[in-house]
């Protein structure tokens, strides 16, 4: 039988938190400005690129996971979980997020 890890699903609530967190304050807020600020021919238009932002940081998950795996004798990211490290991923995600934090702010 396989040795399963230490390692509990718990690691994503904060994660998840802060992803639901800053999805509904950046979401709400650039809907408000758009529909307040732009253009009436524009308003559809601002909120589309407000939505391919979104995209973007999705692309770069997904060009970060390959990033992580390099290493042949230590993927973070493996099909089985209990021989990966996918703690460390979720780390090094809400570390870029802190880090964009303090770019914003």
């Amino acid at each position: 039988a396989p040795m399963a890890v230490n390692l509990s699903i718990f690691y994503q609530v904060p994660l998840f938190v802060a992803v639901g967190a800053s999805e509904i304050l950046t979401s709400i807020s650039a809907m408000d400005f758009f529909y307040a600020e732009a253009p009436d021919s524009m308003k559809s238009v601002c909120s589309a690129l407000e939505l391919l932002t979104v995209c973007f940081g999705q692309w770069f998950v997904a060009i970060l996971i390959p990033v992580v795996n390099l290493s042949p004798t230590d993927p973070w990211i493996t099909r089985d979980l209990n021989d990966g490290h996918v703690d460390r991923f979720f780390f090094l995600i809400a570390g870029l997020m802190l880090a964009n934090l303090f770019v914003f702010i």
